[in-house]
């Protein structure tokens, strides 16, 4: 859930309905394909590409 406290970071229960204002939607997902497995940690690149 995208407004519960994740190890850093606090709870944020406003931040489900933020999306929601900007998106007009209270669903907000990623998908993805994994191209090497391991961990992402902060300060790493990620690069997104465009979708199919």
């Amino acid at each position: 859930m995208v407004d519960l406290a994740q190890e850093e970071l606090p709870a944020d229960p406003g931040l489900l309905r933020l999306i929601g204002e900007r998106t007009g939607n209270r669903a907000l997902g990623v998908v993805a394909d994994v191209v090497r497995t391991g961990e992402v940690a902060l300060g790493d690149r990620v690069t997104l590409l465009a979708g199919r």
